[in-house]
């Protein structure tokens, strides 16, 4: 439901009593209520009797057939101002705009808007509240607004609690809501925000440079104060677990609090080339310290050579000596020579020779490639790693004298570690991130060209003679070219005078001075005076001038003179320079370089 005023809008009625007000149709040359007002809608009306003395002014309520016109509220009537018992007979139905519900200036230059409040001249008077306020019982809150307050002084703009556009000191909190950037950089190369979808918070650095935090001392902590790092200038740095140091730096180097935890030695290859020079990590179990030694260092005897084989069986014994002669027999007859007597027996053999003594032990040689590698196995948890060298046999001694079979060797050592296997697969790829926050809106597009005219309405009834044109000294009028003694030239903006134009003051009596403007002449220097031709967002804002064109630029001239640069009026996002205001820049700058010039 909306309110509606429309021009032309009338209708006759029948209607009887004080009831809803049936609509009969419009009148010719008018249209009807449900056209000019629309369905459910609210307007203001008047309703007379065509023959008789009866009208009622009042706001009604279109129901939503457009049949019928509910009356809301009575504003005026032949009936005292009530509600208004119409006779039979025909009637007119209009739309209007009641006196006591216009807003006109009168006679006095005043415009009443409603009970209690009024505007005449430059003053308004407000007997209720504005904006909730009662602006009667805390209007000493305004005596310290300046009087003839200007925007372009920084002063006054701090003074309101604002910052100049081109920077200032804030003094208050800066809230940025949920999901909203501050941007910094024209490309927006760092952001900072605070996430409301994960609750977190984002510094994001995406230019091509690096994000440098910098400071004479550094501190990361947890917001109720537990330490995390803690960088001190020319000194050291701190890392800190549950708000314990763990490592600190120094500038001989680094001291670590607690276990290094990891294993440093079953992740490497082995190697079977090792010089007598290289080095191993050796625990010393007194001093509870990993300290180095080279293989040549290391105290490591390799195991007894094994036992010699069985001697041979000795050899057969010498032959024994010849036995005694028999006794003389008794002198027989002179017989024939005895026989030779037997041969003695054989004589014992001789003792075993005995076991040949034990071959040297194998000596111990210095470890060399040739010996075979040193085997490395490491045992235990990760916080105290037992390490295990296995050192090969010395080389075998020579054979010693064969001696009697040696008893059985003992099992061989167990064989070193085998080689790592082969990597494993990579891992699959991992599930997508979540998606980004929404990028800034785009520009706003260009202005969509103006629509066709629309075709003429048919002529209104002469209304009464309004009050004689013109301007006042208390006039708010906008135009769309003015010409002051000759015709306006119909170029939007444009100001054509036929003599000169006086504005403003430059009476010292008028002006506290502040000192003259220094470094003028580097100021000027700082400017440029340009050739341009309008561009699009120019021409899109309403200017057409296709001509070549000079000035200067806004944004220079701010850098060195921000008091004359002010918002342009066709859009205050964008700059103007009041030009006659270098003049007093051009005046110092001149004296300087004359100055200059009698130095010389």
């Amino acid at each position: 439901m909306a309110f509606v005023l429309n021009d032309r809008v009338k209708e006759t009625s029948t209607t009887t009593g004080t009831g809803n007000i049936a609509l009969g149709g419009a009148v010719a040359g008018f249209e009807t209520f449900g056209s000019g007002i629309g369905n459910g809608n609210v307007t203001y009306y008047a309703m007379f009797h065509t023959t008789l003395g009866e009208f009622e002014v009042g706001v009604g309520t279109l129901d939503g057939s457009s049949a019928n016109l509910v009356r809301t509220t009575i504003l005026s009537s032949s009936n005292s101002d009530s509600a208004v018992n119409f006779s039979a007979g025909n009637k007119n139905i209009f739309c209007t705009q009641p006196a006591s519900r216009a807003v006109f200036l009168d006679n006095s230059d005043t415009v009443a808007l409603s009970s209690g409040v009024s505007a005449t001249g430059n003053n308004l008077a407000v007997a209720g509240t504005v904006d909730g306020r009662d602006v009667s019982a805390d209007g000493t809150k305004l005596d310290t607004v300046e009087t003839n307050a200007d925007v372009t002084d920084a002063t006054n703009v701090t003074a309101a609690g604002a910052l100049m556009t081109t920077g200032g000191t804030m003094t208050g909190d800066l809230t940025i809501s949920d999901n909203d950037d501050i941007i910094f950089g024209a490309g927006g190369d760092l952001k900072i925000r605070h996430d409301a979808t994960d609750n977190n918070s984002y510094i994001d650095e995406n230019g091509v440079g690096s994000l440098i935090v910098r400071a004479n001392n550094l501190l990361l902590k947890k917001y109720t104060g537990e330490t995390y790092i803690n960088c001190t200038a020319d000194s050291d740095v701190k890392l800190y677990h549950d708000n314990a140091v763990k490592f600190q730096t120094s500038a001989t180097g680094a001291t670590l609090t607690g276990a290094l935890v990891g294993d440093t030695v079953s992740g490497n290859a082995t190697f079977t080339s090792v010089a007598s020079d290289d080095l191993l990590a050796v625990y010393d179990t007194s001093t509870s310290t990993i300290k180095k030694a080279t293989i040549a260092n290391v105290a490591a005897q390799g195991p007894a050579g094994p036992t010699g084989g069985t001697g041979p069986a000795g050899g057969t014994g010498p032959t024994g000596p010849t036995g005694p002669d028999g006794p003389t027999g008794p002198n027989g007859n002179a017989g024939g020579t005895g026989p030779t007597g037997p041969t003695g027996p054989t004589g014992p053999n001789g003792n075993n020779g005995g076991t040949g003594p034990t071959g040297p032990a194998a000596g111990f040689g210095t470890p060399t490639a040739s010996t075979g590698p040193i085997g490395i196995s490491a045992s235990g948890p990760n916080t105290a790693k037992v390490f295990a060298f296995t050192i090969p046999a010395g080389a075998t001694g020579p054979t010693g004298p064969t001696g009697p079979t040696g008893s059985g060797g003992g099992p061989g050592p167990t064989g070193g570690p085998g080689p790592t296997g082969p990597t494993g697969n990579n891992g699959g790829t991992g599930p997508t991130g979540p998606t980004g926050p929404n990028g800034p809106n785009g520009p706003t597009g260009p202005t969509g060209g103006t629509g066709g005219t629309g075709p003429t309405g048919g002529t209104g009834p002469t209304g009464p003679t309004g009050p004689t044109g013109g301007f006042s000294t208390n006039s708010n009028a906008q135009v769309n070219s003015l010409g002051v003694g000759t015709g306006a030239s119909g170029t939007g903006g444009e100001i054509r005078a036929t003599n000169n134009i006086s504005a403003y003051y430059s009476d010292s009596r008028l002006k506290d001075f502040e000192g003259k403007i220094d470094n003028a002449l580097e100021k000027v220097k700082a400017l440029s005076g340009y050739y341009f031709r309008e561009n699009e967002t120019a021409k899109a804002l309403g200017y057409d001038n296709d001509k070549r064109q000079v000035g200067v630029n806004a944004q220079e001239v701010e850098a060195v003179m921000p008091e004359v640069v002010t918002p342009a009026p066709i859009d205050d996002q964008y700059l103007t320079v009041w030009y006659d205001k270098l003049i007093p820049l051009l005046i110092e700058a001149i004296k300087e370089l004359d100055d200059k010039k009698k130095d010389k």
